[in-house]
């Protein structure tokens, strides 16, 4: 990480405390590598720790073919997950996001790290429980418009997690195959199996594993690992009602609204 690095964290962290979004021309680099994007991603979560924040987990993005579609990339990433972005199941205020998404992910509890380089067998090995979960997305970039070292710069454009309150032990489930239903405003919007994540939650965590060693970083018992959108991130505007459903896991529901 260089000087630069931790002046473009700032950067972000700036926008994010006002709630700017970044245009084209309000970056203040002219290009991010994927290194580039990582490094200040480390930045900003060193920043927000030494604030006291707390390190909840980790979080895979663009592990299905639908959300390498729907933001043009095609490459698994990686972001930070910390205890602040919980949000409580029922109704979410959205003025305090900018432009909020909504999508469903399956979400591990690990009992011990994996190691650095796990096979499906270790990896499995390291999963304690699994429950259902709806990941919050706000970029702070306008339209969400960026590169994919821009976005792992934004920490994956990570704003919240909703967990569901139902876990169950992964050799409970079929764990590679679960039903998921997405429904907004009582339409049914997605409908789509945990296979979409890269074939199996498990390989998630293993490409996660290897991701994190490769910038220094750990997996470590009690830590969250949301393993990627299942299906295309839907908006939350005032007054929209979400319920996503998973087989074996129960089911979500989120209202958004504006104010106490």
């Amino acid at each position: 990480m260089t000087t630069e690095h931790e002046g473009w964290a700032r950067h972000l962290e700036a926008a994010r405390r006002s709630g700017t979004l970044l245009g084209a021309d309000d970056r203040p680099w002219t290009s991010l590598s994927v290194g580039d994007g990582y490094a200040v991603q480390s930045c900003g979560l060193a920043h927000r720790l030494a604030e006291g924040e707390r390190l909840a987990g980790w979080k895979m993005g663009f592990t299905s073919l639908a959300k390498m579609r729907q933001m043009n990339l095609d490459a698994p990433i990686a972001g930070y997950l910390l205890a602040s972005m919980d949000v409580p199941e029922g109704e979410l205020d959205v003025t305090a996001y900018q432009h909020p998404k909504a999508e469903p992910e399956i979400v591990l509890r690990l009992k011990h790290d994996p190691g650095p380089t796990p096979d499906f067998l270790e990896a499995s090995r390291a999963i304690e429980s699994v429950c259902l979960g709806i990941e919050i997305l706000d970029s702070r970039f306008a339209g969400y418009q960026f590169s994919l070292g821009e976005v792992l710069a934004d920490d994956t454009s990570a704003a919240g997690y909703v967990l569901g309150s139902r876990w169950r032990a992964p050799d409970a489930l079929d764990l590679g195959n679960l039903g998921i239903l997405m429904s907004v405003d009582g339409v049914l919007v997605e409908a789509a199996s945990s296979a979409a994540i890269m074939d199996h939650p498990v390989r998630a965590l293993m490409a996660l594993a290897r991701l994190l060693d490769a910038r220094g970083d750990q997996l470590a018992a009690g830590q969250l690992v949301l393993t990627g959108g299942i299906t295309a991130a839907h908006p939350l505007p005032p007054g929209r009602h979400v319920v996503v459903e998973a087989q074996d896991l129960g089911s979500i529901m989120l209202s958004t609204r504006t104010g106490a």
